[in-house]
């Protein structure tokens, strides 16, 4: 019962005690799992173990609080111009853009045999 309040710090310790003997009287073949979605009631589904202790939710959009939203994607950008310098070191200057430039024209013309399917259709 411990660990469902720490799980659970917004539910009552009474609400789990009721919980925790209606699984018993009912003689619930998995009592935690049936605790547990008793217990969900009574809470917000919206990371119900919490976690991510970040994470906070306004409505139902998740707000992360603490992160560096600059540096995470000067990070990614690294990344990034770090795969572009490696694959055009193996493959030659300006290679990497040539691929992705080939790789957007294959599904802009993808997409346009595809409209045209669906206007004849």
């Amino acid at each position: 019962m411990n660990e469902l309040r720490r799980i659970y710090p917004e539910v009552s310790y009474k609400d789990i005690n009721r919980v925790y003997h209606e699984a018993i009287n009912k003689k619930a073949m998995q009592p935690i799992s049936y605790m547990v979605r008793r217990l969900q009631v009574l809470k917000p589904t919206n990371d119900p173990f919490k976690l991510n202790p970040q994470a906070r939710y306004n409505g139902k959009i998740r707000v992360e609080i603490g992160t560096d939203w600059d540096a995470k994607n000067a990070e990614i950008q690294a990344k990034r111009d770090a795969q572009r310098q490696a694959y055009d070191h193996v493959h030659g200057q300006g290679a990497y853009d040539a691929r992705l430039k080939a790789s957007t024209a294959d599904l802009a013309e993808k997409f346009r045999h595809l409209d045209n399917y669906l206007d004849y259709k």
